[in-house]
């Protein structure tokens, strides 16, 4: 579609904030431990999702890194795309939109 067909409006302080708690609890989901494992003939463990991968890269680097590109990769690609629509120009809005378009058919893949 050509540039011009885009109505792409810069965000709001409101909006702005709300993109800001989202990459932080984006990247607090993907840093911080989601399972913990505690066994008392074996050792306590916690896992994350980049603690995941890298338990994984050991095993089977395949999985490992699928789930670094879909589960990991494609959220945080995503949510760049948006927040550059949001925050830039309108001719890198136009862009980050498109991305963020294409990405959108992946996003559901894990």
């Amino acid at each position: 579609m050509p540039a011009a067909s885009y109505r792409l409006r810069r965000a709001t302080r409101g909006q702005r904030a709300l993109l800001s708690l989202t990459w932080l609890v984006l990247l607090a989901a993907i840093g911080l431990p989601f399972l913990q494992i505690s066994d008392w003939r074996m050792r306590d463990d916690a896992y994350s999702l980049t603690g995941l991968v890298e338990s994984l890269w050991q095993a089977a680097p395949a999985v490992a890194s699928l789930i670094a590109v879909f589960v990991i990769g494609v959220p945080l690609l995503e949510l760049a795309a948006i927040s550059v629509a949001a925050l830039a120009a309108q001719r890198g809005a136009v862009r980050a939109a498109r991305l963020r378009r294409h990405l959108e058919r992946w996003s559901m893949l894990e």
